[in-house]
C-alpha cells in the first residue's frame, strides 16, 4: 500500500487552483508564488495533524531571501526552506538555517495555450520532452547554483553541505541538488544580470534544439507532484536538524 502524502480534499484543491491559474497570463510567474505557498502550507498540515511532527522540527517558508553574491549582485531564491536555530550555548544567539529552496519560472506559453482547448494540462512526458521548457529548467538551474552559494556565503548553508532546491516553470518541476562547493567554484556564477526576472522566449527557442532529455518532470497539484515535494521538504528539514 502506498502511503498518502496528502488527502484527496488537499490534492483536488491543489489541482483547481493549478488548472485556474494556467488560464491566467502565461508570462506572469506572480501568481505562481501563491501556488507555492498553497502547496507548502498544506504539506506542513499534514505533518503537524497525520504525522504528529511538532511545529519546532518542521520549517517555515521565507520568500524572496536576501543573499548578496559576488560582483556586487543578489541572490534571491523564489523561496527557501528555513529554520531558525536555538542558541549552541548561554551567550550565543539564534541563527538563520536554509535546508532547500525553491526557484519558479512562468509557464510555457505555447505548451499552455492549449490548455483552453483541452480537457487539462499537457501532460509531465509532453512537457519533459518540450525544448523551450527544459531550456528554461537549464536556466533555472544556474540561478539556482548562484543562489546557494550565496545562502553559503551569508552562512544559512555551510559550504559542504548538499541541498536539495525545486525547479519550476509554472506548475510542472524538476528537483536538484546543488553545493558541497570547492572555493574555485565559489567564486563562479551565471552570467545573467537579474537572478529572478523574466527570460525572452525567442532566445530560448534559439536555444531548445541543444539540450539534452530532462530527468523525470513533475507537476503541482498530483499524488505524483506531492511526494516529491514531501521528498524535498524531508530533504530539506534533515540538513536544518544537522543544525
Amino acid at each position: 500500500m502506498v502511503l498518502k502524502i496528502l488527502s484527496d480534499e488537499a490534492l483536488s484543491n491543489l489541482h483547481r487552483l493549478v488548472l485556474r491559474t494556467l488560464l491566467l497570463d502565461p508570462s506572469d510567474e506572480s501568481p505562481w508564488y501563491g501556488i507555492i505557498d498553497e502547496v507548502l502550507a498544506e504539506h506542513k498540515m499534514h505533518a503537524i495533524v497525520f504525522a504528529r511532527v511538532s511545529r519546532d522540527s518542521l520549517f517555515f517558508v521565507i520568500p524572496q531571501l536576501f543573499c548578496r553574491s559576488i560582483k556586487r549582485r543578489y541572490a534571491r531564491p523564489d523561496m527557501a526552506v528555513a529554520r531558525i536555530t536555538k542558541p549552541t550555548s548561554p551567550s550565543g544567539v539564534p541563527r538563520l538555517r536554509v535546508g532547500g529552496g525553491w526557484e519558479q519560472k512562468p509557464a510555457i506559453k505555447d505548451l499552455m495555450t492549449a490548455v483552453k482547448g483541452r480537457k487539462g494540462p499537457p501532460d509531465v512526458k509532453e512537457v519533459a520532452a518540450d525544448g523551450e521548457f527544459i531550456v528554461a529548467i537549464s536556466h533555472a538551474s544556474g540561478q539556482a547554483s548562484d543562489q546557494v552559494k550565496a545562502a553559503i556565503r551569508a552562512h544559512y548553508i555551510n559550504q559542504t553541505q548538499v541541498v536539495c532546491w525545486v525547479l519550476a516553470v509554472g506548475p510542472y518541476f524538476v528537483v536538484r541538488t546543488y553545493g558541497n562547493f570547492s572555493d574555485a567554484e565559489m567564486l563562479t556564477t551565471t552570467s545573467r544580470p537579474n537572478d529572478s526576472g523574466d527570460y525572452e522566449v525567442t532566445e530560448l527557442r534559439k536555444a531548445a534544439a541543444r539540450v539534452p532529455k530532462l530527468e523525470r518532470v513533475y507537476m503541482l497539484g498530483t499524488e505524483d507532484g506531492a511526494r516529491k515535494v514531501y521528498e524535498f521538504l524531508r530533504g530539506a528539514t534533515r540538513v536544518l536538524d544537522q543544525y
